[in-house]
């Protein structure tokens, strides 16, 4: 209910009271994945192999093209969608609450039935697709409104497990700890209080790799980012313009402290966050307070500043790798130890330890408004007019797609 209430209130302000949009305002400056690594992608997808990007205004006409390298990209799909993710069969959008699964081999497309579950986020791994919705059958108040569902890719029209019907826990237990840690064959479940008198899951890991294939979306104040052993990192999002935003360490379901406490004004969203080993990187933004918009990758004049930040896993000590001084300086990436800037049109790579920063790219066309997503071995890079329809993902005229470094 919490994100669909965000959704309603992003539509909500972009309306005149007798139904007309309003667009948003620009330059808006968007850093929708900070790194390949990130758990959701919003407008490409890579399979190891293969690209997929949406553009309003493609070659073949708007929709999602799909190449590979040294190939010309070929109209793939005419749709698009909120986010995507790709395996090696199948292209998955989603799209007006439905996720679609298009295959790669003949393009015959399939559809989550709508009247068994409203789809506001989904990711994959290997064969198994999470999603996380609410049933539209369910009172929005009830315990039982909304899930984390699991489909199969072979079996994609049938209806979905709700995962947490099929786990065995002590949901008692939940009133008196933070979380609890299931597991099954495959997968560790981070269960938690969803504040309805139920239980919810809120991040889920594959046992075998490490990684953490699902993660609530980006409306909870508090999720779950790293999974070690039986050590769990949270991260509290504050939106009190008061208190600071945080991480909070747990190991076995009791230990509880508040270890790294970030800089006053900053904030994050659930997908800014990427672990690797036992370093946690982020992209944090400062602003001034805009509730009609957010925290996150809002309207420039609102904007302050950018930090990239390593947090230390074992002891919740981080160093900030980079801080921008000049708001018109913006971080869109981090990656290979490098972070990605855009200013004034064009992107330049900042090398940390040698103190360098050299131009990368530059535009063609000068956009009012952009938006990055580090893919793969690549920095998507969509560019929008003055005004933008309705939400970020709005700017989706792709201006191209470079090779990272």
């Amino acid at each position: 209910m919490r994100f669909l209430k965000k959704m309603m209130i992003l539509v909500i302000v972009s309306m005149t009271l007798s139904g007309c949009m309003l667009p948003l305002p620009a330059p808006l400056y968007a850093a929708y994945s900070f790194n390949p690594n990130t758990i959701m992608h919003i407008n490409s997808a890579y399979n190891g192999t293969e690209y997929f990007y949406y553009d309003l205004e493609g070659i073949e006409g708007s929709g999602i093209y799909r190449y590979k390298d040294g190939q010309t990209a070929e109209l793939f799909y005419s749709g698009g969608g909120w986010s995507m993710a790709a395996s090696q069969e199948y292209l998955y959008v989603l799209t007006s609450l439905k996720l679609k699964q298009i295959s790669l081999k003949d393009g015959t497309v399939k559809t989550t039935s709508k009247e068994i579950v409203d789809c506001y986020a989904f990711s994959i791994d290997q064969d198994s697709i999470f999603i996380f919705g609410h049933d539209p059958k369910a009172e929005y108040t009830s315990s039982k409104s909304e899930h984390c569902y699991r489909l199969s890719a072979d079996d994609f029209e049938s209806p979905p497990e709700i995962i947490i019907e099929g786990l065995e826990y002590d949901e008692s237990a939940l009133q008196n700890t933070k979380y609890l840690l299931v597991a099954d064959e495959k997968y560790d479940y981070v269960c938690i209080n969803n504040g309805l008198g139920g239980a919810e899951i809120a991040g889920i890991f594959n046992k075998e790799t490490g990684k953490q294939v699902f993660r609530l979306p980006e409306d909870r104040e508090s999720c779950v980012i790293f999974l070690q052993n039986e050590k769990m990192i949270f991260a509290n999002r504050q939106l009190d313009v008061t208190k600071s935003s945080s991480l909070s360490y747990y190991e076995n379901s009791s230990q509880n402290r508040e270890y790294t406490v970030f800089p006053f004004g900053y904030y994050f969203d659930t997908n800014s966050f990427v672990a690797e080993e036992n370093k946690i990187y982020s992209l944090l933004q400062k602003s001034d307070s805009h509730p009609q918009i957010g925290d996150y990758n809002i309207h420039q004049k609102y904007h302050i500043s950018d930090e990239i930040v390593e947090v230390n896993a074992d002891d919740g000590s981080y160093k900030v790798i980079y801080e921008t001084t000049d708001k018109n300086e913006r971080i869109v990436g981090y990656a290979n130890q490098k972070v990605y800037l855009y200013e004034n049109n064009a992107i330049y790579i900042l090398d940390p330890e040698a103190g360098t920063r050299e131009e990368f790219c530059t535009f063609e066309k000068q956009y009012e408004s952009y938006a990055f997503d580090l893919c793969g071995s690549k920095i998507f890079v969509w560019g929008a007019e003055a005004e933008i329809r309705m939400t970020i993902q709005d700017i989706d005229i792709l201006v191209g797609a470079y090779d990272l470094q």
